[in-house]
């Protein structure tokens, strides 16, 4: 039987910022792009809220060779959608990938709901400096169909054998009463060839071990390694923590939470939650960036594990 392989928490890299309105009270789910690999250079992509609840992404340079970090945006890099629009509230949970000579930015959008406390869609942004992003479409371009009818969530993308192949959240249900706002949603998965329109596919990735206590399962990493995909994702029922799967097709997943190697602190930002985790792999070494507490108000944080540790510990699953 596996033994889990322990992440090496490396601490914060940033925290809420009151002077800046983008950033005052979270620092949120994020992703990496690299600008300079020899020189261990990633750009990072980061959700901020306001003092009004309303999220934007804004972005800072981090150097991963002193876990120092620079450039920390000023503005953010999108503005919130005209009135009635589905981003009118937020635009969050970025995923960016360099696609076709450009950056592709993909983001929730959210608006604000009378029955349910929101209703969100994927929007797409494209920069050709990954700092300057024109919106696609005022529209999304991956919401609600006849199959994910209550809502689309946080998503994550490969390019593999010229396609596209995305991992996203949607929802299953809502509470039961206008007082009950617990959301329920987890992993399914979609095709495509150009970025933009998107063919779904009714298998369940990640789905509820035990649907009583656990309802929600949320915003997926994958990697491929060792001709495995490799999962992160955010599951709950009281309270946040980080899981892990892994897949022969990237289609057909299973869980291996207990092999994650990540838990709360016994004290601090991350001693009563861990969630919204992104890894990536740079040289040697695999990055996780991720938030603790109260979904990102107590800041963003990473942590590392040699490659080497780490497939050791899916060789045999």
């Amino acid at each position: 039987m596996n033994n889990p392989v322990e992440w090496n928490k490396l601490g914060l890299i940033l925290e809420p910022d009151i002077d800046l309105e983008w950033l005052q009270t979270w620092a949120g789910a994020s992703c990496a792009v690299p600008i300079d690999y020899d020189n261990d250079l990633y750009r990072i992509y980061v959700t901020g809220k306001d003092g009004r609840n309303r999220s934007r992404i804004g972005h800072l340079v981090l150097d991963l060779k002193n876990l120092s970090t620079r450039c920390l945006s000023s503005a953010p890099i999108l503005e919130l959608g005209e009135r009635g629009s589905f981003d009118e509230n937020g635009t969050s949970y970025p995923f960016v990938m360099f696609y076709k000579q450009k950056y592709y930015l993909y983001y929730l959008g959210w608006v604000q709901g009378i029955q349910v406390p929101w209703y969100n869609g994927l929007g797409l942004a494209i920069s050709n400096d990954g700092i300057n992003f024109d919106k696609y479409s005022k529209a999304p371009i991956f919401e609600r169909n006849s199959e994910d009818y209550l809502g689309v969530g946080s998503m994550f993308i490969i390019e593999e054998n010229n396609n596209l192949r995305m991992w996203y959240s949607r929802f299953v249900a809502w509470g039961k009463s206008e007082a009950d706002h617990k959301h329920y949603y987890n992993i399914k998965y979609a095709e495509s060839k150009d970025g933009i329109v998107w063919k779904r596919r009714k298998e369940i990735c990640i789905d509820f071990i035990d649907p009583i206590h656990e309802f929600a399962i949320a915003k997926p990493a994958v990697i491929k390694l060792a001709d495995k995909y490799c999962m992160w994702y955010s599951h709950r029922g009281e309270s946040y923590k980080i899981g892990f799967a892994v897949s022969n097709d990237g289609t057909h997943w299973n869980r291996h939470d207990n092999l994650v190697g990540i838990d709360y602190s016994a004290s601090g930002w991350d001693s009563e939650m861990l969630c919204y985790a992104f890894v990536f792999l740079h040289k040697e070494t695999l990055y996780m960036l991720y938030n603790g507490n109260g979904y990102g108000s107590t800041g963003l944080g990473i942590a590392s594990m040699k490659l080497s540790d780490f497939n050791n510990l899916i060789k045999d699953i």
